[in-house]
C-alpha cells in the first residue's frame, strides 16, 4: 500500500506522454495492495472470533520436538503459563489430558524432582474456572472448581481443572478447562516425574471419559492447538522425535474402538513360518463384536502386553524356531533325565519347581553351564561327568529359581510380574501319552508316568536370563527370528509390523547374592556376596483383559516405536477419519529434531539412524521397572 501511494504522489513529475501507462501501472499497484490489506483484516477478524488460541487453527509447516529417552518411556518439554514454566512431561498416546504436578501436592515424592506449577503467582494467564453444582442434601451449592480422578498404569491421579497457555516449541494453545493440576496421587513411580502430555485418540463422540465431570469438556493439547496430524518414533540409545503438522500416511488403518488408538489384531507369526490364526481369528468373533482381538499402540507402556496363554504359546514357538534355544532345550532335558536317573526328584506342581537334593547351588551351577554352552549350531553333546555336580541327595525340598544366585532388589529378570510365563509339566498317565492324549490339566505328556518336563517357553526365559554367558559378539537380529504382528482395520485394510530381536528383547540390571565358600579361621563358611549383574528378558508382560466388542486386548508398547514412525490422523470430528499409518525405519529413519525441524540424512550419527551393535549393547536397557498400563475394569470396547 505504501509503495502504491508513494508512486501516485510522484505521478505529476513524469512526462505527459507516459501518463496513460503510468496511470494503469500505479492504479493496479494501489488496487492489489488495498485488496491484500482487506484480506489480512478479514483473516484476523476470523481468528479473533474463533478464540485466542486460533492462531494454531491454520495448519503450519511441519515442526517437531525432542522426545527424551527415559528408558521405560519418553518425555517432552512443555511450557505452561505466562511467563512460561517448563516441564518434562511423559509423552503418552494412551491418554488425552495435559497433567502437570501442582506445588500444593504434598503426596508427590522427592524422587519426582522439584519442578511444579506455581499457578497465579507466576502466570498472568492462569485461571480456575468455576462450575455450577447440583443440589446436595437439599442445599444448593455455589459455583466451585471441578476436580477429577484418572487411572493410569502405575496408579491414580487426582487433579483440579484449570486454564492457561500451554506450548510445545512454537505451537501455542490457550487450554480453556484443559490444564489439569495434580494435587494428589497413588502412583507407584519411583523416578523423575513432572506430569503427562496426553496424545490419545480424539473424543469424536464427545462423551465424558472415565473420571471426567459431567457437562465439562476437557480438551487435550492437540484439540486446543488444532493439530490434526502428528508422528512419533524412538531411537535406540538416543532421543526420539515428535512430529507435528505432519502428512497423512498413504496406507493408513482406521482406528477401531472408541476410546484408545487401536487396531484389529489377528496375531503374531515368527520369522518365515506360515501365519496361523489362533484365538484372534476374525472368523471366531461373535456377530455383535467389531473385532476378535485388538491391540493398542501406546508410548506410555514399556513392553508388549497380552493374554498369558497367548504369550506362553508365542514363547514356545519362538524357542522352537531359534536354533540356540532348541539345542539348549534338548541339553537341559538330557540333564534333567540324568538327575532323575541318579535319584534326584524334580517336581513341578502349580508351576513351582522343587528339587530334592543336598546342594542347591551346585544344581544351579549345572543349569548355568547348560546355558553357557548354548550354541546356535548343531546340538552339543552332554558331558558325562557334568551330573557329578549334583550327586548328593537328601529328603529336603528346595525352591527352584532360575539363576545361580538369589535375586533381590527390584525382582527377577522378568521385571514385571515376578514370575515366568509358561508352567513346568508333571506327567500323570503313561498310557495317555501313547495315545497322544493330554493329562487332566491339558498339558502334553511324554512316555513315562511321573516324569517332569520343562516346556520350551521356560527354556527360552532361562536362556535369556543367562545371556551374559553367551551373548558377547552375538547379533541377535541375525540369530533370532523377527516377530510379525498382523494388524488390520474394519474396512479390510491390513499391515504386518515386523519387530526384530533387538527391540523385543531387553537387558536389565539386577541385584544378586553370589554364593561362595570362604575360609574363616580354618572353618569353611558359606557366604553370599552382593553383586550387580545384567540379564536379558523378553519384552512381554501378561495381562488378561477382554472387552465385549473388541475381544482380548493387547498393548503394543515401546518396541513398536523403536522400529516404526507411527503417523496419526486425528480427523475433523468424524470417527472414520481417525486413523494410523506405519513407516518402517528400513524405509525412512526416525532422524532427529534439530531447530524444530526433523532431520533425516547421512549427516546424522550412524548410531541414531540404525542399530548396528551386537551383544548386550544392541538391546534397550532398563535400569528401572517397566511401566505397564492398567485398563479400567468393565470396558466394552477399546
Amino acid at each position: 500500500l505504501l509503495i502504491g501511494s508513494g508512486v501516485l504522489t510522484n505521478y505529476p513529475n513524469h512526462a505527459s506522454t507516459d501518463l496513460p501507462i503510468y496511470r494503469i501501472m500505479y492504479c493496479s499497484i494501489f488496487y492489489y495492495s488495498m485488496l491484500a490489506l482487506v484480506m489480512q483484516i478479514r483473516v484476523a477478524q476470523g481468528l479473533l472470533l474463533r478464540g485466542s488460541n486460533a492462531t494454531a487453527s491454520v495448519p503450519g509447516p511441519e515442526t517437531c520436538q525432542v522426545l527424551k529417552n527415559e528408558e521405560t518411556y519418553s518425555s517432552i518439554k512443555v511450557s505452561v503459563g505466562n511467563p512460561p514454566q517448563s516441564f518434562q512431561l511423559v509423552a503418552d498416546t494412551g491418554s488425552d489430558n495435559c497433567i502437570v504436578k501442582d506445588c500444593v501436592c504434598t503426596q508427590c515424592l522427592p524422587e519426582w524432582g522439584k519442578a511444579c506449577f506455581v499457578e497465579p503467582k507466576k502466570s498472568k494467564t492462569f485461571k480456575v474456572p468455576l462450575f455450577k453444582k447440583e443440589y446436595y442434601g437439599g442445599e444448593k451449592q455455589g459455583p466451585s472448581p471441578a476436580r477429577m480422578a484418572m487411572n493410569f498404569g502405575s496408579g491414580e491421579i487426582s487433579a483440579e481443572i484449570a486454564s492457561d497457555q500451554v506450548s510445545i516449541g512454537h505451537i501455542n494453545a490457550n487450554m480453556e478447562n484443559g490444564l489439569l493440576l495434580m494435587y494428589d496421587h497413588s502412583l507407584e513411580i519411583r523416578a523423575h516425574f513432572e506430569g503427562i502430555l496426553g496424545m490419545g485418540r480424539p473424543n469424536a463422540e464427545f462423551k465424558p471419559r472415565p473420571g471426567q465431570p459431567e457437562g465439562v469438556k476437557i480438551p487435550g493439547f492437540f484439540d486446543s492447538a488444532k493439530v490434526r496430524y502428528f508422528s512419533i518414533c524412538f531411537n535406540h540409545g538416543a532421543d526420539g522425535v515428535l512430529g507435528m503438522h505432519t502428512t497423512h500416511h498413504p496406507k493408513s488403518l482406521t482406528s477401531v474402538g472408541k476410546t484408545h488408538w487401536a487396531m484389529d489384531f489377528h496375531g503374531i507369526s515368527i520369522g518365515d513360518q506360515p501365519f496361523k490364526m489362533g484365538t484372534c481369528d476374525p472368523a471366531l468373533k461373535k456377530p455383535e463384536m467389531e473385532t476378535a482381538c485388538s491391540i493398542i499402540p501406546d508410548t506410555g507402556t514399556t513392553l508388549v502386553v497380552g493374554p498369558e496363554a497367548q504369550i506362553a504359546s508365542l514363547y514356545e514357538d519362538l524357542c522352537n524356531n531359534w536354533q540356540r534355544c532348541k539345542n539348549t532345550h534338548k541339553d537341559l532335558a538330557a540333564e534333567m533325565e540324568k538327575l532323575t536317573s541318579k535319584g534326584i526328584r524334580i517336581e513341578g506342581p502349580a508351576g513351582a519347581l522343587d528339587l530334592v537334593q543336598s546342594d542347591f547351588d551346585k544344581f544351579m551351577d549345572l543349569v548355568s553351564e547348560v546355558m553357557a554352552r548354548s550354541s546356535p549350531d548343531a546340538p552339543s553333546l552332554v558331558e558325562p561327568d557334568v551330573i557329578n555336580k549334583a550327586r548328593a541327595i537328601e529328603d529336603k525340598a528346595i525352591p527352584y529359581v532360575i539363576s545361580k544366585a538369589s535375586v533381590s532388589g527390584e525382582g527377577n529378570a522378568t521385571g514385571v510380574t515376578g514370575k515366568r510365563i509358561g508352567k513346568p509339566r508333571v506327567i500323570r498317565e503313561a498310557s495317555a501319552s501313547k495315545a497322544g492324549k493330554k493329562d487332566q490339566k491339558g498339558l502334553p505328556m511324554t512316555k513315562e508316568e511321573g516324569k517332569f518336563t520343562i516346556p520350551p517357553s521356560m527354556t527360552l526365559q532361562l536362556l535369556l536370563e543367562h545371556c551374559a554367558s553367551w551373548i558377547e559378539k552375538v547379533d541377535l537380529n541375525q540369530e533370532m527370528p523377527e516377530l510379525k504382528f498382523h494388524v488390520a482395520d474394519t474396512k479390510g485394510n491390513k499391515d504386518i509390523l515386523q519387530i526384530p530381536a533387538s527391540s523385543y528383547i531387553f537387558s536389565k540390571a539386577i541385584n544378586v547374592e553370589v554364593p561362595s565358600i570362604r575360609d574363616v579361621l580354618g572353618f569353611p563358611l558359606k557366604i553370599r556376596t552382593p553383586q550387580n549383574e545384567k540379564v536379558c528378558m523378553m519384552g512381554f508382560s501378561a495381562m488378561d483383559y477382554s472387552t465385549e466388542l473388541n475381544g482380548d486386548v493387547w498393548i503394543f508398547g515401546t518396541p513398536l516405536f523403536y522400529e516404526y514412525t507411527v503417523l496419526y490422523d486425528r480427523g475433523q470430528g468424524k470417527r472414520e477419519e481417525i486413523n494410523m499409518g506405519f513407516t518402517s525405519k528400513k524405509e525412512t529413519e526416525c532422524g532427529q529434531c534439530q531447530g524444530e525441524k526433523i532431520v533425516r540424512s547421512s549427516l546424522l550419527d550412524e548410531k541414531v539412524n540404525t542399530n548396528t551393535q551386537v551383544g548386550l549393547e544392541a538391546l534397550n536397557h532398563l535400569s528401572k521397572q517397566p511401566i505397564i498400563r492398567k485398563l479400567p475394569p468393565g470396558m466394552k470396547h477399546v
